[in-house]
């Protein structure tokens, strides 16, 4: 027998080694099932409970990992089209969104024409779950068998609303190509600052407003949680006169989100009150340049017009003079025509067209388009331009 300590060879039946002593007797290993034997009654008690108590953990995780994850949504998604059970296909659909803004009615009759149109399913197989980003999504896919014994493979998206909370369902249908409910969600509407706006005759609250807008610098912008998709109609509240506009979702993102008004929005008394106040605004704006270096707020347009907008451009307009060594002496508009009326990220802008005398060492008429800045009270904000 080789000793392992020192390599010295000893005697087969020899007990320790002859040159350094060491026990050369090796213990036998003992398995799992002799050391549960070696513990004491106590311990394999413990050992025991603490097993079950492991099994049942797992029991109830993997329970109500089922109960309340998106394969038992899709489940009862199924179940309730099989059912044709309206109100639970968009609750399962839509669950905890806030739907404010949606038409339930409108959304069931989309649901009964897709239904209607295609052929009644008699079951279904979940075939496959497939966890994204962190477990907070998930597609289904699911082989549907139709009463004519076609079969089809579909694909249902979810989505996880809340946090990982295993004791309640946050997951929601957010498609399939089974049902197309045309919805749209998160929806931003750019309306003038200030507005009041009504959605499909519903108040848009100012909870709706995002607060950090750094989009549009003149607008305010809204955000809808949930609306349908189409044509909805949209009352804004501008200066106490209420226009009605038409808003088709799609048309609207691709104006980046801007609800546009026209001059036929405003009526002829609107129109009328807007002109004087402009052509007031730039008169003594620019009689202003005759007397002083700065804007003087004279009292017939100083409630329309916001100084800090205006005073660069006027300053602008007198360097001008100065270098081309020109002392304007008079001014005056002879004819306004508003050409148009939009809305940007500025707000409300009128398009005018003036034609004015413009009196420096000789006289002159000139003719030129002039856009003006307004908010939802009508106040002029900024101009593009002086004359």
């Amino acid at each position: 027998m080789i000793c392992e300590n020192c390599g010295t060879k000893n005697e087969n039946d020899a007990v320790h080694c002859k040159k350094c002593g060491k026990n050369l007797i090796k213990k036998e290993k003992k398995s799992i099932f002799d050391r549960i034997d070696d513990l004491s009654s106590t311990m394999k008690k413990l050992l025991f409970i603490i097993i079950v108590f492991a099994i049942i953990i797992a029991g109830i995780y993997f329970g109500l990992r089922y109960v309340y994850g998106p394969r038992k949504t899709v489940e009862n998604y199924m179940d309730s089209i099989i059912d044709k059970d309206y109100d639970k296909i968009i609750d399962y659909a839509l669950g905890d969104e806030d739907l404010t803004f949606v038409d339930r009615k409108e959304v069931e009759k989309v649901i009964k024409e897709n239904i209607e149109e295609q052929e009644e399913i008699r079951n279904y197989e979940i075939t496959k779950i497939k966890y994204k980003e962190n477990e907070l999504r998930a597609t289904a896919k699911v082989s549907v068998l139709y009463a004519n014994d076609k079969t089809d493979n579909i694909e249902i998206e979810l989505i996880n609303r809340g946090s990982k909370n295993l004791f309640k369902n946050n997951w929601k249908i957010i498609s399939d190509n089974l049902i197309d409910i045309k919805l749209e969600k998160n929806y931003d509407i750019a309306v003038p600052k200030g507005s009041n706006i009504t959605f499909d005759d519903k108040k848009v609250d100012k909870k709706y407003l995002l607060k950090d807008n750094n989009k549009y610098t003149g607008l305010d912008l809204y955000e809808l949680p949930v609306i349908t998709g189409g044509t909805h109609k949209l009352s804004l509240v501008i200066n106490g006169e209420i226009v009605n506009k038409k808003i088709t979702t799609e048309k609207l993102v691709k104006l980046n989100d801007i609800v546009q008004i026209s001059k036929g929005d405003l009526s002829d008394d609107s129109i009328d009150e807007l002109t004087k106040r402009v052509e007031d605004s730039l008169s003594s704006i620019m009689n202003d340049l005759t007397q002083t270096e700065q804007i003087v707020i004279t009292s017939n347009y100083s409630k329309y017009v916001d100084k800090d907008h205006l005073q660069e451009i006027f300053e602008d307009k007198r360097n001008e003079l100065l270098k081309d060594e020109k002392e304007l002496t008079n001014f005056k508009i002879t004819n306004t025509l508003l050409s148009n009326v939009s809305v940007d990220k500025k707000g409300i802008v009128l398009r005018y067209l003036f034609t004015y005398e413009y009196e420096t060492d000789k006289k002159h008429v000139f003719a030129n388009y002039i856009k003006v800045y307004l908010d939802s009270d009508l106040k002029i904000i900024d101009m593009n331009r002086l004359p």
